[in-house]
Parts: structure tokens; C-alpha cells; sequence
């Protein structure tokens, strides 16, 4: 089996993907593909996790439009069209207002447990595995998504 990593960096300009999928189609049906969170996501959610549990949610929310202005260049520059287009889109909303309701509630309580902390740090990835997955299964590649809390004990 193969273990292969590829890092926010690589994944956050256009050309990163179509590298990715070049390297993971030589790879076999034996392979596992770890994604890191795009560009500066894991920056920008600490920083939002920072300015929630100082209370300052205004702070907190401009870094969430940022990180909705990352992903959206992403997907845009991904060219990817139809329904994996439309999925990634709503993907991307449905996590963006999962995460407003999770810092709305830090900057409520000036409280963020190593637990809820870890599972905002862990956005990113999660989000970038799901756009992984759908670029590479467009691209003709057989993938699918694992998240890290399933297999790590």
C-alpha cells in the first residue's frame, strides 16, 4: 500500500490538483491520499477560534468570509461543472454555517474545550478531503472519503 500526502500548498493554486490526480492515477488501487486544509485555512480558523473566545465575533466572522473566499476561488479555478459543482458549492455553505454556529456559540460563552477547538482546526481538511474526492472521482478516478476520526483510534 501507498501513502501519499499532499499539502494545503500544493492544493490552493490550480495547478495542484491536476498534479495530484497525475501522481494518484500512477499509484494503483492500493493507495491512501491524505489531503492537508487549502492555502491558509488552518491560519485563518485559528485565527476565528482566537477571536471567538475573546468575544469578538465580528473578527471571528470576517475570517470566515476569508475562508468562504478561499474555497470559492478554489472551486471556481477547479473548473469543475454540473452537479460536482453544485454539491462542492452547497458543501462548502452547509460547512461554513455549521462553523458560524459553532464559533457563535465560543464567543457566547468564552469557553473552547481542546475537543471543540480540535474539531474547528479540523474543518479544513475535512473540507479539502471532500473536494478531493470529487475532483479526482471527475477526473475519471475511483475515490472516496475517509475521514481521519474513523480510522484513528
Amino acid at each position: 500500500m501507498v501513502v501519499c500526502k499532499f499539502g494545503g500548498a500544493v492544493l490552493a493554486t490550480p495547478e495542484g490538483f491536476p498534479a495530484m490526480a497525475s501522481i494518484v492515477s500512477s499509484l494503483g488501487d492500493e493507495s491512501v491520499v491524505v489531503v492537508s486544509a487549502l492555502g491558509s485555512t488552518t491560519r485563518l480558523l485559528d485565527a476565528a477560534l482566537a477571536d471567538a473566545h475573546s468575544a469578538d465575533l465580528e473578527g471571528a466572522m470576517h475570517h470566515v468570509a476569508e475562508l468562504e473566499r478561499l474555497h470559492g476561488v478554489c472551486l471556481a479555478r477547479l473548473g469543475l461543472d454540473g452537479q460536482a459543482a453544485r454539491s462542492l458549492q452547497v458543501l462548502v455553505q452547509e460547512r461554513l454555517t455549521a462553523l458560524t454556529t459553532m464559533l457563535r456559540g465560543i464567543a457566547t460563552t468564552r469557553q473552547c474545550t481542546p475537543r471543540v477547538r480540535d474539531r474547528v482546526l479540523s474543518w479544513g481538511e475535512d473540507l479539502a478531503r471532500e473536494i478531493a474526492v470529487r475532483w479526482l472521482n471527475a477526473q475519471g478516478l475511483s475515490a472516496r472519503g475517509v475521514p481521519s476520526r474513523s480510522v484513528i483510534v
